[in-house]
């Protein structure tokens, strides 16, 4: 839903501007769209995609993991983020 939200608004205020899609899978990324400046073939790619179960499985469990990290970052004073 932000992704569609960032193509629209990026076609009314920018339409110069050059986006492209990837996916992230567990061998790597996927191209959805090359970088291009038409919107409307790019919000098309966007709309006709389905994420696998796997995908979103994925997808929630990296989210999961990396709000702990700042879970755990933040109790320990920021310590892991901190310069070394």
């Amino acid at each position: 839903m932000r992704v569609r939200r960032f193509c629209a608004l990026s076609r009314r205020s920018h339409p110069a501007n050059v986006l492209g899609i990837y996916t992230m899978t567990a061998l790597g990324f996927r191209v959805l769209q090359e970088i291009t400046t038409d919107h409307a073939a790019l919000t098309a790619k966007l709309n006709a995609w389905m994420p696998t179960a796997r995908s979103a499985s994925l997808a929630r469990k990296r989210k999961h993991a990396i709000a702990s990290r700042f879970k755990r970052s933040a109790l320990d004073g920021g310590s892991e983020f901190s310069e070394r």
